[in-house]
């Protein structure tokens, strides 16, 4: 059996960054919704949840979930 980690990038003009590791995607996605809202100030009212990597894109940011699998 082959485990898995989801690793969650930060990806802008200065660089990347790696954000979190975690076991499971679900996870993984929660953590990358409230990242991004607390760091772009998004409410739920102003952008749902699946609207919120086209509106980061017009700033040429970007965060990526990437499944890795351990060896």
């Amino acid at each position: 059996m082959v485990d898995f980690v989801y690793v969650l990038t930060y990806t802008y003009d200065e660089g990347n960054e790696v954000l979190g590791v975690y076991r499971d995607l679900a996870t993984a996605e929660t953590q990358k919704t409230a990242i991004i809202r607390d760091r772009y100030d998004m409410t739920e009212d102003e952008v749902s949840d699946d609207k919120l990597d086209d509106e980061l894109s017009t700033m040429y940011v970007y965060f990526e979930i990437v499944r890795i699998p351990l060896l």
